[in-house]
């Protein structure tokens, strides 16, 4: 018996190399996509981790708030305390040299806080001699209302006014992460 030959042309090996290109290229597309997946999850969580830290800000300035500043309301605290309202940058925060206000670590994390005095007006006295008139104020109505009425309770005759604070906390943190909490309370 007689073999045929045939000629070899070589197709196969054109196809193999062909879907060999195809199967590479969806790896490093795969490779590419979980790197880029690994990078947004990180970026969120250090976002979010200076959220938390943020928290942090806010309750040291309320410390500062009832312990030191309080008392003496209409006293500024250099790049900390502002006993007028101050204008906002566009990014929210109020117009403050913000390089200059002290700066706690927390964690690996940068936290700044200014608190400001919700009071405004032209011309504005400081002292304020009248908070109802230049300041966001909160009158407790509850109080107003003379009181318990059952005999031998003590009788409100006037109604408290609280004065409102805004507190404007800055935390930093690692690939340039910033987060701005605001916070308003009253006191």
């Amino acid at each position: 018996m007689g073999q045929l030959k045939q000629k070899q042309t070589g197709v196969v090996l054109f196809i193999a190399l062909i879907a060999l290109v195809v199967l590479t290229l969806a790896g490093i597309a795969m490779v590419h996509s979980t790197t880029t997946a690994n990078l947004i999850a990180e970026n969120r969580a250090y976002d979010l981790a200076t959220v938390q830290v943020s928290d942090t800000g806010v309750e040291s300035a309320i410390v500062l708030l009832t312990s030191t500043i309080l008392a003496h309301p209409d006293t500024a605290i250099a790049n900390t305390y502002f006993p007028l309202s101050q204008a906002l940058q566009p990014d929210g925060t109020p117009v403050a040299n913000w390089s200059a206000i002290p700066t706690a670590t927390i964690q690996g994390y940068g936290v700044q806080y200014v608190i400001e005095r919700m009071c405004t007006g032209t011309p504005l006295p400081i002292p304020v001699t009248s908070l109802s008139t230049y300041c966001m104020t909160l009158n407790n109505t509850a109080a107003s209302s003379n009181g318990s009425k059952l005999a031998g309770q003590v009788v409100l005759t006037s109604a408290p006014t609280f004065v409102y604070y805004r507190i404007s906390v800055r935390a930093t943190g690692p690939k340039n992460t910033t987060s701005i909490i605001r916070a308003m309370v009253v006191y």
